[in-house]
């Protein structure tokens, strides 16, 4: 039986590479979906189950915190108020990261809204010519961020039930975005385009009445849209959980890594929706600083579902590389670990944060050598060329 599931698996990579290698992306796709209807087919209260699940996620975690903070938002917006920050901050945030100062209309929209705004200004500054591609690849980069409501209300305050813990994970994320504006730091250069004939700039209507209806309806749209995405992939990750090869592989990283299975299944699965995985491992039963560290591991590095929407802005670009895009946010992902990580050894864990159902810390760091090897020979790499110019 294993020897015929080990064929099953290695039959199904070697699909996989030949389609991915000779750009067979529809039928990639149509095998993937297939899958998927026969599940929701053979497993119709499953699928209604998670469904159901996703949508009481939404509902308690992310829309009481979201709705209201994207409107006031919206409105902020349309008095122009991004604009002015820009005007006054725009030299005091852009410069010492090495962006000219319109970077800072994407950055201030990332702080306030997050995924995936950031993102969708970056692109449009670049439309308009306010900077230029390796400025498009980096602002990208640093310009994506989970949203400041969604880390205080939805992970800290609903799924944690501790404030403090989402203002933690608030500052690891922002912190990790300034690390790595200054890995990817470069001398700063005049946009290659200087045809700024356009400018990014808020409705000239003021009228409150109006401002706050097309502020609602966005709010809705957006509110909506996020949903969906987190029903979605609620039922996808609820088939992923009750694949075979899925809970498989779940075992032999159990096996090796000695960390509880519920939160393995919540850091596997958050990386392909955050959200879920935020949920599955504030639920879980695990300690609760590796709880955080995970988490804001995850917040920083997005998951799949919000790097499908990034790469919607940016596959007209063909100097932009999402690969490229991906393995920054996993380093940054690891920068925000670590931050948390060292600020949890600083504080006073007993007062800010406790979780009744974490257990201890009983983890065996002998499975994460290899790791920690190959993130000491990349970083070395990286500093050994910039300091010495080794090549």
């Amino acid at each position: 039986m294993k020897f015929l599931l080990f064929i099953t698996i290695v039959l199904i990579i070697i699909l996989l590479f030949y389609l991915l290698k000779y750009n067979k992306v529809n039928i990639l796709m149509t095998i993937i979906l297939t899958y998927f209807i026969i599940n929701f087919i053979l497993n119709p209260t499953l699928c209604i189950d998670a469904s159901i699940n996703g949508a009481k996620l939404f509902f308690t975690s992310l829309f009481p915190s979201l709705f209201p903070f994207i409107i006031i938002t919206n409105i902020l917006v349309a008095y122009d108020g991004v604009n002015i920050y820009s005007t006054f901050l725009g030299p005091l945030i852009s410069r010492p990261l090495g962006l000219p100062k319109e970077a800072s209309f994407a950055l201030i929209i990332s702080m306030l809204c997050g995924y995936p705004l950031g993102a969708k200004y970056s692109c449009e500054l670049y439309d308009l010519g306010n900077i230029n591609s390796s400025e498009l690849s980096k602002l990208i980069s640093i310009a994506s961020n989970s949203s400041p409501l969604f880390l205080i209300g939805s992970v800290g305050t609903s799924m944690l039930g501790n404030t403090r813990a989402g203002y933690l994970l608030l500052f690891s994320n922002y912190l990790s975005c300034v690390f790595m504006a200054i890995i990817l730091k470069h001398k700063y250069k005049e946009p290659v385009s200087k045809l700024k004939v356009k400018t990014i700039k808020a409705s000239k209507n003021n009228n409150l009445g109006m401002v706050l209806k097309s502020s609602i309806e966005n709010a809705i749209a957006t509110t909506l849209n996020i949903g969906s995405y987190v029903v979605i992939f609620s039922v996808i990750l609820a088939i992923i959980k009750n694949n075979v090869v899925f809970n498989i592989v779940l075992n032999k990283i159990y096996m090796e890594s000695s960390l509880p299975k519920n939160a393995l299944s919540g850091i596997i699965l958050g990386l392909i929706e955050v959200t879920n995985g935020c949920y599955l491992l504030s639920k879980g039963n695990i300690n609760y600083v590796l709880s955080l560290c995970f988490i804001s591991f995850l917040c920083a590095f997005s998951g799949l579902a919000i790097i499908a929407q990034i790469h919607s802005f940016t596959h007209k670009y063909k100097e932009i590389s999402i690969i490229k895009y991906v393995i920054r946010k996993v380093i940054q992902g690891v920068i925000s670990f670590i931050i948390t990580l060292v600020s949890l050894l600083f504080l006073n864990d007993r007062t800010l944060f406790t979780f009744s159902n974490k257990t201890p810390l009983t983890i065996s760091f002998k499975s994460y050598i290899p790791i920690l090897l190959l993130l000491f020979i990349y970083f070395a790499h990286y500093f050994s060329k910039k300091l010495f110019d080794v090549s």
